[in-house]
């Protein structure tokens, strides 16, 4: 969640060399949403499988981070909206095959829940952030997707080849207006 006395970080593996310059995800808040968010993101490295040594931190605040909120539609467990987020920031280079956690977190003044997914293999969370990872596996995963960034511009889905699948990612996006 959001306070300073709690937080979630989720693993992930990329599947390739390149750079990560934003961020989506599903979170809600008990009751009514505030007019602005506070997000912090920060990517960590794989330390015995907890959350390490911080690679690169965002914060909203500060402007190193634009985040945009729409409303999904949907409902969490509790009944509260689900908010769908997404945000840019400076690309964070990272291997292909190394383990990397992300952090996400909403410090505007209330709670804020990170939305968990039937992905991977859940998410820890730690209880008293001051004394590094301190806590547990929360299960479900959060869930999240990055904006991955390839050596290649022209490469769309970032698979490492430019074939007819990068045509068709541009292609069924003609005559439609961006998010």
């Amino acid at each position: 969640t959001s306070t300073s006395l709690f937080r979630v970080a989720d693993d992930f593996v990329m599947n390739a060399s390149g750079a990560v310059d934003g961020i989506c995800w599903l979170g809600s808040y008990p009751g009514v949403a505030p007019a602005t968010d506070d997000f912090t993101i920060t990517y960590w490295t794989n330390s015995g499988g907890l959350p390490g040594t911080p690679i690169a931190s965002f914060d909203q605040s500060a402007g190193g981070l634009s985040v945009q909120r729409a409303d999904s539609g949907d409902l969490d467990i509790a009944g509260s909206t689900m908010f769908v987020y997404s945000a840019k920031h400076a690309p964070v280079a990272l291997s292909d095959n190394v383990r990397y956690w992300v952090e996400v977190r909403n410090f505007y003044g209330s709670s804020w829940f990170w939305q968990g997914s039937t992905q991977g293999n859940g998410a820890w969370q730690d209880s008293s952030p001051a004394s590094g990872w301190a806590g547990s596996l929360a299960r479900p995963n959060v869930s999240f997707c990055v904006s991955f960034l390839s050596g290649c511009n022209l490469d769309t889905n970032g698979d490492g080849i430019i074939n007819f699948a990068d045509l068709n990612n541009i292609v069924s996006f003609f005559n439609t207006n961006c998010p």
